[in-house]
Parts: C-alpha cells; sequence; structure tokens
C-alpha cells in the first residue's frame, strides 16, 4: 500500500502553457513517480540565495542528471547534474487542473489556499494544507 498526500498549488506563469496557465491551480500527489507523459511539482532550492522556487514542469530522469522541461519554450529547460541534483526534490504529480471562470467565493477560497500552500513549500516553513489519500496504489 502507498500513503500519499494531496495538495493544490496556484500557477505562476505560463511556462507549462498550454496545458497550464497563469491563475490556473494544479492539483498535486505525493509519494507517486512522474513519467515522461505527466507533470511533476518540484522544489528546486538554491542555497546561496537561501531560496526555494516550486516549478511545475515535465520532468526527465537521464542518466546522471534531472531535466526540467517547460512546454512553452520561450522558458528554459533545467539541467541538473551530479551534485547539482541534490537541490532538487520532486514534491509530487500533477493530476488534475482547475482553471477560474468568473469570480466566485469558492474559487477565491481555493486560489488563497493554493498560494499559500506554494509559499510555505517554498519557504519550507508552514503548513499544507491537503487531504490525505491512501491505498491509492499497490
Amino acid at each position: 500500500m502507498r500513503c500519499s498526500m494531496s495538495f493544490m498549488v496556484n500557477v505562476i506563469d505560463q511556462s507549462m502553457s498550454p496545458k497550464l496557465i497563469q491563475d490556473d491551480i494544479a492539483y498535486v500527489r505525493s509519494g507517486f513517480e512522474v513519467d515522461d507523459k505527466g507533470m511533476g511539482a518540484v522544489l528546486v532550492s538554491d542555497s546561496e540565495k537561501q531560496h526555494s522556487e516550486l516549478l511545475i514542469r515535465k520532468v526527465y530522469f537521464k542518466n546522471d542528471q534531472i531535466i526540467l522541461k517547460p512546454l512553452n519554450s520561450h522558458f528554459p529547460t533545467l539541467i541538473f547534474e551530479g551534485e547539482e541534483r541534490k537541490s532538487v526534490r520532486l514534491l509530487g504529480v500533477v493530476y488534475q487542473v482547475s482553471r477560474p471562470f468568473g469570480t466566485t467565493s469558492h474559487w477565491i477560497t481555493l486560489s488563497k489556499i493554493a498560494t499559500s500552500n506554494r509559499t510555505a513549500l517554498e519557504r519550507e516553513s508552514g503548513n499544507i494544507t491537503g487531504e490525505p489519500n491512501s491505498g491509492l496504489e499497490g
């Protein structure tokens, strides 16, 4: 049995356009490996700047490399090799996306939670709001 946590984060750029666009909410499931067809939520840490950034990208593992590839060619492909790989942490797989159609109190609440989750993950402090799932894969 595999346990995982589902949580949501806000999309802050156009790097995964046309599948994800700015202001979408991406639902992420931890505890699963990303495959070539899926998108991963990845935390990239920069120890010099003492900063972490949450990215949503296609994730490839090739030889001694982790490759983070956007769908939008206007954004760079990031390649991490050797020791650099330690700065990359796969948080989970994007399994669903919500896009706003108007401004409702429900959407505003979801957006606030997603933004709060992104902030907590990037700062590596605070609580993540989500619902635990268990037994999703054997």
